[in-house]
């Protein structure tokens, strides 16, 4: 490999971000609604009462089935794609992959699965551990620096 490698900025993994936002809303809205008709079908059919006295648990138990079959979904989609492709749907549109920063290899499910961990300690750093992506040599964000990853532009064939 001669190519000089090219770590993808900021401003490249915010529009990466918006893609896989609009492509994991609509897989997210598509599981909902067949999640949301099965849970109407049980109860128009009378299986789920939510006239009872325990409607408020039964309303809360739903809710809470809702977000985490959100939460599995957003995290299938980004595991299956960073496992197998290196890369979310957003990360190809723009040409970019998701590296070992050292030896630029693949990495693996649990450096990838690592990485969605460290992501969603993101909203804790307010924001910094993302934007130090603009300030740093390689382009890592905090989670890339936790899991020794950095995202590149895909060499041209």
């Amino acid at each position: 490999m001669n190519e000089k490698i090219q770590y993808v900025g900021l401003w490249w993994r915010f529009i990466a971000a918006l893609l896989d936002g609009t492509i994991g809303g609509i897989l997210t809205s598509l599981v909902g609604l067949a999640v949301n008709s099965i849970i109407g079908y049980f109860i128009t059919s009378g299986t789920i009462d939510l006239t009872g006295p325990d409607q408020q648990s039964v309303a809360v138990t739903l809710a809470i089935i809702s977000g985490v079959i959100t939460f599995a979904t957003v995290l299938f989609y980004t595991l299956f794609f960073e496992t197998v492709y290196q890369a979310t749907p957003g990360k190809m549109i723009i040409g970019a992959k998701i590296v070992i920063v050292d030896t630029l290899e693949k990495p693996t499910f649990i450096k990838i699965l690592s990485r969605f961990i460290a992501y969603l300690l993101t909203p804790l750093t307010l924001g910094l551990g993302v934007l130090w992506i603009a300030f740093d040599a390689k382009k890592q964000g905090l989670h890339d620096k936790i899991t020794g990853t950095a995202v590149i532009k895909r060499p041209k064939s």
